[in-house]
Formats: structure tokens, sequence, C-alpha cells
């Protein structure tokens, strides 16, 4: 039997999104936000980091999570936040 994949994704702050209502993520320059199909922010994902390097690559390991939620929902997993706050990748 096939797993069945999930309906909202677990933001690292506790909240959850429907992934349907998930048009877009854009980055800004302290976090990830999350956009519905009318441009307004749904969700927010902030991105610490000691420095740019680290930050850039947290950047685009949130940003892949959510092209793959966006393109290809039916395969979706709950995405692990724990790189955020890790200081190795």
């Amino acid at each position: 039997m096939a797993t069945k994949g999930i309906r909202a994704v677990k933001l690292p702050d506790g909240g959850s999104i429907l992934i349907t209502l998930i048009a877009q993520a854009v980055p800004y320059a302290d976090g990830v936000g999350i956009l519905n199909e009318r441009n307004r922010m749904i969700g927010w994902i902030a991105i610490p980091g000691p420095d740019g390097e680290t930050r850039n690559a947290k950047f685009e390991m949130v940003l892949e999570i959510f092209n793959t939620l966006i393109n290809v929902p039916r395969n979706a997993t709950q995405p692990d936040w724990s790189f955020l706050y890790g200081e190795a990748l």
C-alpha cells in the first residue's frame, strides 16, 4: 500500500499551512515568505545564521523544500527544519 502525502506543512514556529494554499515562496533579507495566489503572505520562516554563506545555504534549502511542495504535492513529506537552528548543514 502506498503512503499518502501530507495535506499541510508544519512550519518551524509550530504553525501549519495547507499545501493547496501555497502559491510561492519568496526570499526576503531575513527569511522566506510563503504567499498565496493573491500574493498575500500566509507564512514566514526566519532564516538565522552566523554568516552569509551559511544563511544562503539555508535559504536554498528552504526554497527547495517549498518548490517541491508546490510542484509535486502528492509526494510531499513533512520537512525536517532542524537544519535552520544547527551550525552545520
